[in-house]
């Protein structure tokens, strides 16, 4: 029988040399199994590109574009310029977005009621300026200055913001200081933000609506007595209809109240100076205000604007220098940002 030779049975060590050039192509094959990857990795941090706030440069058409950067800082201050080809918004959409031109035309229109009937006096090639800055509320932005060449009235109107010391809110006021709103004798709202719609602004519109905090008080304009309240609440919210002791006996009506006042009860009649409710946005509402309207017993509309006496508030002359030092510093402004 043949014996095995033992030196075949057992496997070879291996020599320390062999074992270096293993373990060193092992390494290399790793590392190209993973560096592509890493590499892309940060390829791909590498291209990432830097959001900086863009510089405001005027366009061929002499429209200022707005900042690229959609969440800029509030109180950058931007500015707008455009020739008028038909609406407001649709003319505003030549150089900002459907959605900020959609807000912006909304806050022009509510300063140009004041000086222009909306649906009549627009003309093609009317001239529009506005100075404005982004804000942290429902309506976006908020301007700060505006100018408004009218082709029909051959004439240039000029709006700017200000806020007097001991006033709760700013106003805009023309370039002489004086109120570019109309203000009520014995209105409803003694501490308001704005007039936003007023009856020439919307034809279905039928009051006045005043922006206010919510929980701002509403008084009484004149001695009355109450016709009903809470009616039709899907629509008006909480709601109240007085009628007037004061000439042809007209009703008022005031709409999207939070709060009426538990004293203001069908039949009861109230002082002028009554504190009837509360500021809300309840019903058909989009925001905090007071819808004020006034009709005939036969539900014929009147303007308040009408029906009230009316006034134009003045800066006082303790700060119409400081007034006119900020009207020219805005104007400078404009100079510099936009060129017709």
């Amino acid at each position: 029988m043949m014996r095995r030779n033992r030196s075949t049975t057992h496997r070879a060590t291996p020599s320390p040399l062999v074992v270096l050039i293993s373990a060193g192509l092992m390494l290399a094959l790793v590392g190209l199994v993973f560096w592509p990857r890493h590499s892309k990795k940060n390829l791909r941090t590498a291209d990432k590109p830097t959001l900086h706030r863009a510089t405001v440069q005027p366009t061929q058409k002499h429209h200022v574009q707005p900042p690229v950067n959609n969440t800029a800082r509030e109180g950058e201050l931007r500015f707008y310029q455009g020739t008028v080809r038909g609406a407001l918004p649709s003319s505003m959409r030549d150089s900002l977005s459907r959605e900020d031109a959609k807000f912006l035309s909304a806050l022009a229109a509510r300063l140009l009621i004041w000086r222009l009937d909306l649906r009549r006096d627009l003309r093609r090639g009317d001239y529009i300026r506005v100075a404005y800055k982004p804000i942290e509320e429902q309506s976006r932005f908020e301007i700060q200055a505006m100018t408004y060449k009218s082709l029909k009235h051959r004439q240039t109107f000029h709006f700017y913001r200000f806020k007097e010391s001991g006033r709760k809110f700013a106003a805009y006021y023309d370039k002489n200081g004086r109120d570019i709103e109309l203000q009520l004798r014995n209105t409803p709202m003694r501490e308001y933000e704005q007039v936003t719609s007023i009856l020439k602004m919307r034809r279905r519109h039928k009051g006045v609506d005043f922006k206010a905090p919510e929980g701002a008080k509403i008084y009484l304009p004149w001695r009355a007595r109450v016709v009903r309240t809470n009616w039709n609440m899907r629509y008006n919210g909480q709601c109240v209809k007085v009628q007037f002791f004061k000439g042809r006996r007209i009703h008022g009506l005031f709409l999207h109240l939070s709060k009426v006042m538990p004293k203001v009860r069908r039949g009861a009649v109230l002082p002028a100076g009554t504190v009837i409710g509360l500021v809300g946005n309840t019903g058909r509402s989009t925001a905090a205000h007071l819808h004020y309207q006034l009709e005939t017993r036969r539900g014929r509309v009147i303007d308040p604007f009408d029906y009230h006496k009316t006034y134009h508030r003045k800066i006082p002359s303790r700060e119409l220098a400081m007034f006119q030092s900020y009207r020219r510093q805005l104007d400078r402004q404009f100079g510099q940002h936009t060129r017709k």
